[in-house]
């Protein structure tokens, strides 16, 4: 659909047989909430914990569908490669960042101390909510290996915990990035969704409830049923 066709979608879906029920409602305040109902969709896909099927991206294709086209890499190179100051490596995220979804660190390792002739190993990052960062660093199993180090996200960077057995080159990462805005404008100056066809119906239903939501109808609960059963 374009922007136009989603507009269209939600007002239909929003009015009463023959009646102008909710003609109120502007397409600024229609954008906003196709946005909104957007960013939620892209967010629950991304994590089984999140999606209302409890499968997620990775463990459906139907779901790897709905993101796939968000789906970025993204690298970043050290240069000359360099020991992590005070035990810790601060990376900055792409600024159109959304959610992580896996991240390697290059890095000249070995089992003592790191030199310039090191191998260059790669080792996954695995990343930790920031109230239990600092517990693992207490916890002498959850210490940075060559197999695993751990991270967390603190503002727009991603903080990797080393040690002196490490000397960075580079970090690597696959993330969703975060999905352009629904715009409607005059004539070309519209910006249509950008996720697959197959999703857009889904955005307009998760949209249309949270109208009403808003404006307390009636109809909320019903419309709210229809579109968890719509896929």
């Amino acid at each position: 659909m374009t922007a136009l066709d989603m507009h269209n979608m939600v007002t239909l879906k929003l009015q009463k047989l023959n009646t102008f029920a909710f003609d109120e409602i502007h397409p600024e305040e229609i954008d906003l909430i196709l946005n909104d109902a957007q960013e939620r969709i892209v967010k629950q896909r991304s994590d089984k914990v999140t999606d209302p099927k409890q499968v997620g991206f990775a463990g459906n294709q139907k779901r790897l569908n709905d993101v796939r086209v968000l789906i970025t890499p993204y690298s970043s190179t050290i240069t000359p490669p360099t020991p992590p100051p005070g035990g810790e490596a601060s990376f900055s995220l792409p600024s159109n960042f959304f959610v992580e979804l896996s991240t390697t660190i290059r890095a000249k390792f070995d089992v003592a101390t790191a030199t310039a002739s090191s191998i260059v190993r790669v080792t996954p990052v695995r990343i930790i909510e920031n109230d239990r960062y600092e517990d693992d660093q207490e916890n002498p199993f959850r210490k940075p290996t060559i197999s695993s180090l751990p991270g967390k996200m603190v503002g727009n960077n991603l903080v990797v915990q080393c040690d002196k057995r490490f000397i960075l080159v580079g970090l690597r990462m696959n993330y969703i990035r975060m999905p352009k805005k629904i715009k409607l404008g005059l004539s070309s100056n519209s910006t249509d969704c950008e996720l697959p066809q197959h999703i857009h119906a889904e955005i307009v239903d998760l949209a249309v409830s949270q109208i009403l939501e808003i404006i307390e109808s009636q109809r909320y609960q019903s419309s709210k049923i229809e579109a968890a059963q719509s896929e």
